[in-house]
């Protein structure tokens, strides 16, 4: 297991640095920096609900993706989110781009700000919780307090969503059971309003029907 983590991050070490070659339009072998720039890269995605944004801005240390822009459509694509969700984000301060004219401009930041915003309303954040998860990027203490607090409200809603299964697992037993009481008197008394008997019904008077054009017709 130790080897093969390995052997991904030293793939994704040569894919970096093939990327700051081409950007650079020189050997990354020349120098530490886009060397240590990969590796912070790599750190950030692999630490869950974190943002690069929760690190302090060095124009030293950016790379290409850093200075890259986006639309409200190619964001929107990109995550399966629609335009009227990202104005509201803004709207509650959990995004801000830029404005180019009547065009929302949005940067690496809020790219990294949406992706978690998505990802805590699936796991059941309120933006509350979010908006003070994401405030706490802004202190430069290396992200460990912000990942303590994380932590504990991921377990937190980790036994929450637990109890939630046991709850709706139940009901349906509950819903099941129901059925089968009521599908068993109903089979005795009116077996006519099951589910699916007037369909059935239907079915067996187009059969009678025809037989009764055809009562000759023989078999092939």
């Amino acid at each position: 297991m130790l080897s093969q983590s390995r052997a991904h991050l030293a793939r994704q070490v040569k894919g970096r640095l093939q990327t700051t070659q081409s950007f650079c339009g020189r050997s990354p072998f020349r120098g530490a920096k886009p060397l240590l720039t990969c590796l912070r890269d790599i750190r950030l995605q692999n630490l869950p609900f974190t943002s690069t944004s929760s690190l302090r801005y060095n124009p030293r240390m950016a790379t290409a993706d850093d200075h890259r822009t986006y639309s409200i459509r190619q964001l929107c694509r990109e995550f399966g989110a629609t335009a009227r969700a990202l104005r509201f984000y803004e709207d509650k301060g959990l995004l801000t781009p830029a404005r180019k004219g009547q065009t929302r401009v949005y940067d690496a930041r809020d790219r990294a700000r949406l992706k978690l915003i998505l990802r805590g309303r699936r796991i059941g954040f309120t933006l509350t919780e979010i908006q003070e998860m994401l405030d706490l990027y802004d202190r430069n203490d290396g992200n460990t307090h912000q990942m303590a607090i994380a932590l504990r409200r991921h377990r937190a809603q980790i036994e929450a969503l637990k109890q939630q299964r046991e709850d709706l697992d139940a009901a349906i037993e509950m819903a099941e059971e129901a059925c089968a009481a009521m599908e068993a008197r109903l089979k005795e008394q009116r077996p006519d309003l099951l589910p699916g008997a007037e369909e059935y019904a239907s079915v067996l008077r187009e059969r009678l029907d025809h037989h009764h054009h055809h009562p000759f017709k023989l078999r092939a």
